[in-house]
């Protein structure tokens, strides 16, 4: 068996033309084709994430109940008898990659996440969502502070190589800069940077659970960047598209949903050659920078568009 895992937009794609209650037939035809093709869909918990944000607060806006049905398409894609096929989260896997730790915790907020999507897919009634309104607006929160910090990482950064940069230019007047910029954002170094700052925060969660735990010295934590650089292309190829983006074309990240990139990046650390159980994983986007990245870095193979993966299944 294969594994195949939806980004947030391919459940939107997915779901365009079905309403909430035809959904449990169309997603039995999907289930089917994909078992006659040997592959079997697990969830994101990145994706549960970003679509519980869009149903916190019931807006009754078009958004709302889009994602109220992609929740629902994806309860029904990925659940069995109650229980689902979920991924670990992407700091959860680098973390036992890397560090072979785990974490009890996470754990337990997946498990969370897991029981608001049945209700929602099973019983979307106002007593649900009143019951539920404490959880998902924490969510909400979070992933608006996720992405907010995540826009201000760019701007610290860029502001410690040009401490004059303002709306979002950068070097406005030295086109020689510039190029050097890109050139060092380009560099291997950049890459163990980029890795570095994705370690640490998680190595001083984990030691917060494990208290004997050794901080690594600075050759290790040279071994491990390389490490994760090795392992984890497409997450650092992305990181760096976005870096020469701003630089090349003063893309504010605090405007038009820029922020959301966030959620691109945590999901591309499940991009590329990874087993799940030792069952190949593929990974579903239309997004253009993903597939970018991904078909760039050796994921060629396990990366596909929704038109194309649809098209598989026949």
């Amino acid at each position: 068996m294969e594994r195949v895992v939806f980004d947030t937009n391919a459940y939107r794609y997915l779901i365009k033309d079905v309403s909430f209650d035809d959904l449990d037939d169309y997603m039995l035809e999907i289930r089917a084709k994909e078992k006659k093709n040997n592959l079997e869909a697990s969830i994101s918990p990145i994706v549960i994430q970003e679509l519980l944000a869009h149903v916190a607060g019931r807006s009754g806006s078009s958004l709302f109940q889009k994602s109220l049905n992609a929740i629902k398409a994806m309860y029904l894609h990925c659940f069995d008898n109650g229980f689902s096929r979920m991924l670990a989260r992407p700091e959860m896997l680098v973390a036992k990659y890397i560090f072979g730790l785990s974490s009890e915790k996470k754990v337990q907020t997946g498990n969370a996440f897991i029981e608001i999507v049945r209700e929602l897919a099973t019983s979307p009634t106002n007593e649900t969502f009143e019951r539920l309104a404490d959880n998902l607006n924490k969510n909400k929160e979070f992933v608006e502070n996720a992405e907010q910090l995540y826009a201000d990482s760019f701007l610290k950064i860029l502001k410690c190589y040009d401490p004059a940069m303002e709306d979002w230019i950068v070097f406005a007047n030295d086109k020689g800069e510039r190029k050097n910029l890109l050139k060092k954002i380009r560099s291997n170094e950049f890459s163990l940077f980029l890795a570095r700052t994705y370690l640490e925060p998680v190595f001083n969660y984990y030691a917060l659970e494990h208290s004997t735990l050794i901080r690594p010295d600075e050759v290790q934590w040279t071994f491990l960047c390389t490490k994760f650089v090795d392992n984890f292309p497409e997450y650092i190829a992305l990181y760096k598209s976005v870096y020469e983006n701003i630089i090349n074309s003063q893309i504010n990240m605090f405007e038009n949903n820029r922020a959301n990139f966030w959620w691109d990046t945590q999901l591309m650390l499940n991009v590329g050659e990874h087993k799940i159980e030792n069952d190949k994983l593929y990974f579903v986007t239309s997004d253009k920078a993903m597939l970018k990245v991904g078909r760039e870095n050796n994921a060629n193979l396990s990366i596909f568009t929704f038109d194309e993966y649809m098209d598989y299944l026949g």
